[in-house]
C-alpha cells in the first residue's frame, strides 16, 4: 500500500510540474503574440503620422508665403470660398491663387485616384461641403475637442481591411484669415487630415500571428501531454521493476529449472532431428549418383542405419503381391525369414509382412508400436534385437495412379517413437526416392525403346516427345517452341527445306539427355551445386549417344551433341574452332538461348523479345555465330510469345514440386515457396493475408513443444479447411500466410470463432494488404518491415 501511495505521488508531483512549466510556456506565447501584435499595429501608425506631417509640412510652406499663384488652365478653378482668388498679370494672363487648404484638397484628389492612400481635409464646421465629416471623422474631431493635449486619433478596421487615421488641424494666425468669421481663436482645433492606409498586409501578418501561436500552444500542449505519459509510464515500469525484483527470487529458480528442461528437450528434439536430416541429405545426394534401382535402395538402406536411433531399415520392391528383399541393415531371419517373399502367404504369421501389406493397401505410410511380446524368442538371443520399439513402414508410389513401387521400413529404437516432423521428413524421403525409381524407370523404358529400332520415323519422334512431355511439362513446349525459332532463322539465312525440316526434328528432340537426368537435379528451382551442373550439362552428349545407335538418327544426333557449345569453344562439349560446331547447331544454340531468356523460369521472370535480342547481339561472337544473331534479329523480332510457366499444374508436377518448397510439420508449402511465386509475376492473387498467432511461444513454454507442433498442425489443418481454393504458406515458425484470387480479405474474426481458438489461450491477428500481379518478395519484405 505504501508503495501505491509512494508511486501516485510520483505521479502527481510529476504531472503538476509539467502542467505549471505547460502554464508558463503558454502564457509566454501568449504575451509574445501580443507584443507582436501592438508592434505592427504601431509601424502602420507611424506610417500615418508621417503621411500626416508630410501634408502639414507642405500646408506650412505654403503659408508661409500667402499661398501660391498658378496659370489659369483647364480642370482648375479659382477657390470659390476664397476672397481675391485670382490675379491679372501684365500681359493680361489670368493667375489663380492656391492656399493652403485649396492645395491640400488637390493633393488629395490626386492620391485618391493613384493610389490606395487616401487623404481628406475635413471639419465640424467645413465652409466647402465636400469636407463635411463622416462617422469616424466626427468620433475622432469630438475625441480632439475632450483632449486638447492629442493630436493624432486613429482606429483599425479590420472587416474593411483598413486603417483609419485622422491628424488634428491647430489653428495658428495665418488661419484666422479665412477662419476667424468661424469663431476659431488661436490654438483651436479647427478640423483635421484623415489618412487612410490599406491594411491587407498587416491583417495577413495578424492572421499568420495568430495561426503560429495556435499551433505553439496546441504543440505545447501535445508534448506535454506526451512527457506526461511517458514519465507516468517510466514511474509505474520503474514501480513494476522494483515489486518484480523484490519477489523474483522463487519464480526465477522455477523458472530456470523448467527453462533448463525444456532446453534439454528442444536440444535433444533438434539434434535428433538435424541427425535425421544430415541423414536424408546424404540419401538424396546417393539418388544423384545411383545409376540402377537396386542402387538406389541399397544406398538408402546403408545411409539410414548410420543414424544410431535406426536399429534396423529394410527395403524391397513389390511386383504382383511378392516382396523382393533388396537390402537389409542386419539379418533378422526370424523376422524377415527369406528374401523373395509372398506377401499373402505371411499376411497372418508375420507383424512386419503384415504391417507392409496394410502399407500397400491404404497406399500411405504405416506406424506402429512394435509390442515386445510379438517379437520371436530367437530375436532376444541379442541385446541388440531389443532395441525394435517402433516402424515405420514407407510405401514407394510412381506414376498417376500411385502404384506400388516398393517399400522401405524403418524402425527405431526409441521409446517415443517417431517424432511430427520426422515423419514428414522420411516421407519426403521416400516421395523422392519413388521419384529418382520412376525416373530410372523411364530411362529404362527409353533404352527399350532405343533397342526396338522402330522404323516408323515420325512415330519414334513423337513417341520421344510424349515422354519428354511426361517428364517436364517445360521441356515439351520448349523444344517446340525452338523448333519453331530454328525454322524462322534458318528460313532468314536462306537454307533448303530438307535442311530446315532435319533442324526441326533435331529441336524437337535436343534435350531428349534430360530423360537420364535425376528428378531432384532437373526440377530443382534453385542454384545448382557443382556437381548437379556437372551432372545436367552431360544431357546433350547423353542424347546425342542415345540417338547415335540408331541408324535413323545418326544425323540427328551431331546436331544435338553441341547445341550448348560456344562460338568462342568455352560451352560443353568444348571445341577448338567455330568449324567445329555444324551451322545447324549454331543455329539451334540461338533459338534454344532466345526461348530460354523469354520464358518464364521458377527463379526469374522472362524478358522481353527486345531484351533477348539485345542479348544476342552483346554475345555475338563470343557465345553465338554473328552470321545467325544477325539472321535472328529479323527472323525473331516479330514473333509471338506464349506465356508459359514451371508452377506446377498437374498432381505429379506438384507432388515433385513438394520436394523443394514441402513444409514438414505442417505439410503446407514453406516460405521459400513464398518467394518464388511473388518473383515469377505469374500469380493472379488480390490479397495478402499475414496470420499471427498471439502467445504461442507462452502455450509451448506451459504446454510442450510436442502439443505446440500438434497445435500448428491442426491450425494449418483449419486454414486448409476454411479458405479451400486459396494459397496458405507456413511462414516463420508461427505465422502463416493466406493468398487469395478475390479482392476480399479474411476477416480476423471468422478464425476466432473456430472451435481450437476458442479452447486455447492463443490469440489471432490478421493484416490485409491488397496486392496485384506486379507485387514481388522485396515489396513483401519491405512491406512486412513496416
Amino acid at each position: 500500500m505504501l508503495k501505491i501511495n509512494q508511486k501516485l505521488i510520483s505521479i502527481l508531483t510529476v504531472s503538476l510540474f509539467i502542467i505549471l512549466i505547460t502554464f508558463f510556456i503558454i502564457y509566454e506565447i501568449l504575451s509574445s503574440s501580443k507584443n507582436t501584435k501592438l508592434l505592427s499595429e504601431q509601424q502602420v501608425v507611424q506610417e500615418a503620422k508621417a503621411h500626416f506631417q508630410g501634408m502639414i509640412d507642405t500646408r506650412f510652406w505654403y503659408a508661409q508665403y500667402g499661398g501660391v499663384y498658378v496659370k489659369a488652365k483647364d480642370g482648375l478653378k479659382p477657390n470659390f470660398y476664397l476672397k481675391n482668388n485670382t490675379l491679372l498679370t501684365d500681359k493680361n494672363e489670368t493667375l489663380i491663387k492656391i492656399n493652403p487648404a485649396w492645395m491640400t484638397r488637390q493633393i488629395s484628389e490626386i492620391s485618391n485616384k493613384r493610389g490606395t492612400y487616401h487623404y481628406k481635409t475635413t471639419s465640424l464646421k467645413p465652409i466647402n461641403s465636400s469636407n463635411k465629416a463622416d462617422k469616424f471623422e466626427i468620433q475622432a474631431l469630438k475625441y480632439f475637442e475632450l483632449h486638447k493635449d492629442e493630436k493624432y486619433f486613429y482606429n483599425f478596421n479590420d472587416k474593411e481591411n483598413s486603417f483609419d487615421f485622422m491628424g488634428a488641424l491647430v489653428t495658428t494666425k495665418t488661419c484666422l484669415k479665412c477662419h476667424e468669421h468661424q469663431g476659431y481663436k488661436v490654438g483651436d482645433i479647427r478640423g483635421g487630415i484623415r489618412v487612410s492606409i490599406p491594411t491587407k498586409l498587416h491583417t495577413k501578418q495578424m492572421l499568420i500571428l495568430e495561426e503560429k501561436t495556435s499551433n505553439s500552444i496546441v504543440s505545447v500542449l501535445l508534448v506535454s501531454l506526451v512527457l506526461t505519459s511517458i514519465l507516468i509510464w517510466i514511474i509505474t515500469l520503474f514501480y513494476r521493476r522494483q515489486y518484480e525484483i523484490e519477489n523474483a527470487k522463487d519464480i526465477l529458480e522455477k523458472t530456470v529449472s523448467q527453462r533448463t528442461h525444456d532446453l534439454e528437450v528442444v536440444i535433444s528434439h533438434e539434434k535428433h532431428l538435424k541427425d535425421v536430416l544430415q541423414v536424408i541429405t546424404e540419401v538424396n545426394e546417393l539418388l544423384i549418383t545411383s545409376y540402377s534401382t537396386k542402387t538406389i535402395l541399397t544406398d538408402a538402406t546403408t545411409k539410414l542405419h548410420e543414424n544410431k536411433v535406426y536399429s534396423l531399415v529394410v527395403s524391397g520392391l513389390i511386383r504382383n503381391d511378392i516382396l523382393d528383399i533388396v537390402s537389409q541393415s542386419s539379418e533378422k531371419k526370424a523376422l524377415i525369414p527369406q528374401n523373395i517373399i509372398s506377401l499373402k502367404e505371411f499376411e497372418k504369421e508375420n507383424y512386419f509382412i503384415n504391417a507392409i501389406v496394410k502399407a500397400t493397401k491404404l497406399k500411405h505410410p504405416i506406424i506402429e508400436k512394435i509390442e515386445q511380446c510379438l517379437l520371436s524368442e530367437n530375436l532376444h538371443r541379442r541385446e541388440e534385437d531389443t532395441n525394435l520399439r517402433w516402424m515405420i513402414v514407407l510405401p514407394l508410389l510412381h506414376g498417376f495412379e500411385n502404384d506400388i513401387f516398393g517399400v522401405i521400413t524403418v524402425f527405431s529404437s526409441k521409446e517415443t517413437g517417431f517424432e511430427i516432423e520426422e515423419i514428414k521428413i522420411l516421407e519426403n524421403m521416400a516421395h523422392d526416392i519413388s521419384i529418382a525409381l520412376y525416373s530410372h524407370k523411364q530411362r529404362d523404358s527409353i533404352l527399350a525403346m532405343e533397342k526396338e529400332k522402330t522404323a516408323n520415323y515420325e512415330e519414334t519422334i513423337l513417341a520421344f516427345v510424349n515422354i519428354i512431355e511426361q517428364r517436364d511439362t517445360y521441356t515439351a513446349g520448349h523444344t517446340i517452341r525452338v523448333a519453331e525459332y530454328c525454322a524462322l532463322i534458318a528460313i532468314e539465312l536462306g537454307l533448303n527445306e530438307k535442311e530446315i525440316h532435319r533442324l526441326e526434328k533435331a529441336a524437337i528432340l535436343h534435350d531428349i539427355g534430360k530423360v537420364a537426368t535425376p528428378d531432384t537435379i532437373l526440377l530443382k528451382p534453385g542454384k545448382l551445386s557443382q556437381l548437379e551442373y556437372e551432372l545436367i550439362k552431360q544431357h546433350s552428349e547423353v542424347g546425342a549417344d542415345m540417338l547415335e545407335k540408331i541408324s535413323i538418327y545418326k544425323d540427328l544426333a551431331t546436331i544435338i551433341r553441341f547445341h550448348h557449345s560456344r562460338y568462342d569453344g568455352k560451352g560443353y562439349p568444348r571445341t577448338s574452332s567455330p568449324e567445329d560446331i555444324p551451322m545447324l547447331s549454331h543455329i539451334m544454340i540461338v533459338a534454344d538461348a532466345f526461348d530460354a531468356m523469354t520464358t518464364n523460369r521458377i527463379y526469374r521472370p522472362r524478358k522481353s523479345i527486345e531484351e533477348a535480342i539485345d542479348e544476342l547481339k552483346h554475345a555475338s561472337g563470343t557465345q553465338f555465330h554473328p552470321f545467325v544473331v544477325d539472321a535472328a534479329i529479323t527472323a525473331l523480332k516479330d514473333v509471338n510469345i506464349d506465356t508459359t510457366s514451371q508452377m506446377p499444374t498437374s498432381e505429379l508436377e506438384q507432388r515433385r514440386m513438394s520436394y523443394f518448397f514441402h513444409d514438414a510439420l505442417t505439410g503446407l508449402y514453406n516460405e521459400d515457396y513464398l518467394l518464388t511465386l511473388l518473383n515469377t509475376n505469374e500469380h493472379k492473387y488480390k490479397c495478402l493475408n499475414i496470420i499471427d498467432l498471439k502467445k504461442f511461444t507462452l502455450f509451448n513454454q506451459e504446454n510442450g513443444w510436442e502439443n505446440g507442433n500438434k497445435f500448428l498442425q491442426d491450425f494449418a489443418e483449419l486454414l486448409t479447411t476454411l479458405f479451400k481454393t486459396d494459397m496458405i504458406i507456413r511462414y516463420h515458425g508461427d505465422d502463416f500466410i493466406v493468398l487469395t484470387s478475390s479482392a476480399k480479405c479474411i476477416d480476423a474474426q471468422i478464425i476466432l470463432e473456430q472451435d481450437l481458438i476458442k479452447n486455447s489461450n492463443i490469440g489471432v491477428s490478421v493484416s490485409n494488404y491488397k496486392i496485384d500481379k506486379y507485387f514481388n518478395f522485396e515489396m513483401f519484405t519491405k512491406l512486412e518491415n513496416k
